[in-house]
C-alpha cells in the first residue's frame, strides 16, 4: 500500500486492468455511437415535425426502438466482460447502473411514443403520465452516467497511467467499435 490511500496497481494486476479497461471502452463507445445516432435523429425529426407530423412520428419511433435496442445489446456486451479485476470492480459495477438506467429510460421511451406520438410531438409531456415516467428515468440515467465517470477516472488514477496511455486505450476502444 502507498503511503496515503490505496495500493498502487502493478504488475500482473496492471496489465488485467489495462485489458479490462479496452473491453468496457468498447462498450462505453458503442453506447455513446447509439446515442449520437439517437440524438442526432431527434433533432432531424424534430426539425420537420412542423412540415409533416406523422413521419416525423414514425421515424422518430424508429430512432427510439434502435436506441432502447442497442441498450439492451450494450448491457448484454458488459455482462460479457470476463475477469473483472478487483480494482475495476466498483467501475463496472457503476457502469452497469448506468446500462440498466439507460435500457430502462429508452424502453420506458418506447412505449411512451407507441402510446401517444402525438403527444410527444406536440410536447404535451406534463399531461403524459408515461412520457413524464421517461423523462424522470431520463434524469437519474444522466445522474448515474456522471457517477459511473467518476468511478472511471478514480480507477485511471490508481493505476496512474499517462494521458498517452488513456488516449490509445480510448482509441483502441473507438476503432473495435468502428469495425464492429
Amino acid at each position: 500500500m502507498g503511503l496515503f490511500g490505496k495500493p498502487k496497481i502493478e504488475g500482473k494486476e496492471l496489465q488485467e486492468c489495462l485489458t479490462y479497461l479496452d473491453a468496457l471502452g468498447e462498450v462505453i463507445a458503442c453506447h455513446s455511437r447509439e446515442a449520437d445516432l439517437y440524438n442526432d435523429a431527434m433533432i432531424q425529426y424534430g426539425n420537420i415535425v412542423m412540415k409533416d407530423p406523422s413521419l416525423a412520428a414514425e421515424d422518430m419511433k424508429k430512432a427510439t426502438k434502435r436506441f432502447s435496442n442497442a441498450a439492451t445489446d450494450i448491457i448484454k456486451r458488459h455482462g460479457e466482460i470476463e475477469d473483472i479485476p478487483v480494482a475495476a470492480s466498483a467501475t463496472h459495477s457503476a457502469w452497469q447502473t448506468t446500462f440498466l438506467a439507460n435500457e430502462a429510460w429508452t424502453s420506458a421511451m418506447v412505449s411512451a411514443i407507441e402510446s401517444d406520438s402525438s403527444a410527444l410531438l406536440a410536447q404535451s409531456r406534463g399531461k403524459n403520465l408515461q412520457i413524464a415516467h421517461a423523462e424522470q428515468l431520463a434524469i437519474e440515467y444522466r445522474k448515474v452516467w456522471c457517477k459511473s465517470e467518476d468511478e472511471y477516472k478514480k480507477l485511471l488514477k490508481q493505476l496512474k497511467i499517462s494521458s498517452e496511455e488513456r488516449d490509445k486505450i480510448f482509441a483502441r476502444a473507438t476503432a473495435m467499435t468502428d469495425a464492429d
